[in-house]
């Protein structure tokens, strides 16, 4: 079965290891980590959460139930979310 994995930006060190596509999905580059050290095909900033709903989340994890439904609620009024999602499904091969 087509896997996705979901690995912090900030473990690079994973990121490099793991086989596969590796997309990035946030709006500002990773602080503290160089381009270099973080293998990456496509910086999808356009669909991470919006400014506006990353500082009000502002990591407080009471929050992310909310967060979660916003930050989902965005990614389907994108007009680019079907595209990105019709790629994915094209790039996901069975293991």
């Amino acid at each position: 079965m087509p896997q996705v994995k979901l690995i912090r930006a900030y473990d690079h060190q994973k990121v490099r290891h793991n086989k596969g596509y590796k997309i990035l999905v946030d709006r500002l580059w990773p602080r503290g980590v160089s381009k270099s050290e973080l293998p990456y095909e496509w910086w999808l900033k356009e669909l991470a959460p919006s400014n506006e709903l990353r500082s009000w989340f502002d990591h407080q994890d009471e929050r992310y139930p909310k967060f979660k439904r916003e930050y989902l609620d965005e990614i389907e009024a994108n007009s680019l979310s079907k595209p990105v999602l019709s790629f994915l499904k094209n790039i996901i091969k069975p293991e």
